[in-house]
């Protein structure tokens, strides 16, 4: 935005895209070099693109006041984002340049979705669906195709429940490689917190936590020693040993 010294005026042809048909005036020589520059980098002129009444173009006047050209321009290379270019014509200051203003167009902000939780139970892979065969409790004498459609339907529904709920009440390895006495202690505490709280309970259950915080740390330190030693006798370094153990958050 700003003034040019070049008087852009009217479309001279189709190829002048960059321009739009509401130019004013003659063209002059820079107004031609002005062009030339809009087309180089896809820009456009936004005071071509509104009409408007030859009284709000001019935006330069002569000292004697005998000229009134528009040789100040805003230009943008998205043309979209705006609504209106205007002429500023009561502005009190003293200047023969008359300011060129634009309103933007209000683009309404797009509002995330809430994010939803799905509840749905979740299919089990290709493979797991081959290999399990929902008929194979119904009656052999009888064909698949005479079995009625719902019931097929019910059938299939069944056996992808029960393996939904097998797959997610497997078991899981145990990540630490908790000792078994560590995990005696854990189940006792489990068992002395689900009892209401009395002052022995909590005494117990202060103490346990306790002994179970120091056999962590046993634990810990023992698959230290064990990962090292592996990898060591495997490898000849630790690097992977250390990964491993960043990993589990025991490194």
């Amino acid at each position: 935005m700003g003034d040019f010294n070049a008087q852009i005026g009217a479309r001279q042809n189709n190829s002048e895209y960059v321009l739009g048909k509401f130019g004013h005036g003659k063209r002059s020589r820079n107004g031609q070099k002005l062009v030339e520059f809009l087309m180089e980098p896809n820009l456009s002129a936004l005071n071509t693109n509104f009409n408007k009444n030859k009284y709000n173009k001019w935006t330069w006047i002569s000292p004697d006041g005998s000229y009134k050209n528009e040789i100040d321009y805003i230009i943008t290379n998205y043309p979209r984002a705006f609504t209106d270019t205007t002429v500023i014509s009561n502005l009190n200051f003293n200047t023969n340049h008359r300011m060129v203003r634009c309103s933007l167009r209000k683009f309404q902000t797009k509002i995330s979705r809430n994010h939803i939780k799905n509840n749905m139970i979740k299919l089990p892979s290709q493979p797991c669906l081959m290999k399990c065969n929902p008929f194979k409790e119904t009656n052999e004498h009888i064909t698949s195709d005479e079995i009625e459609t719902t019931l097929k339907y019910d059938i299939l529904e069944n056996e992808l429940q029960s393996l939904y709920i097998s797959k997610n009440n497997a078991h899981k390895p145990n990540k630490y490689q908790l000792s078994e006495h560590t995990l005696q202690l854990i189940g006792e505490r489990k068992e002395l917190i689900a009892i209401q709280a009395k002052k022995e309970n909590i005494k117990l259950v202060a103490d346990l936590s306790k002994r179970i915080r120091e056999s962590i740390r046993k634990d810990r330190k023992v698959k230290r020693l064990k990962t090292f030693e592996h990898y060591i006798q495997k490898k000849g370094g630790v690097k992977k040993a250390l990964k491993e153990l960043r990993e589990v958050g025991n490194g």
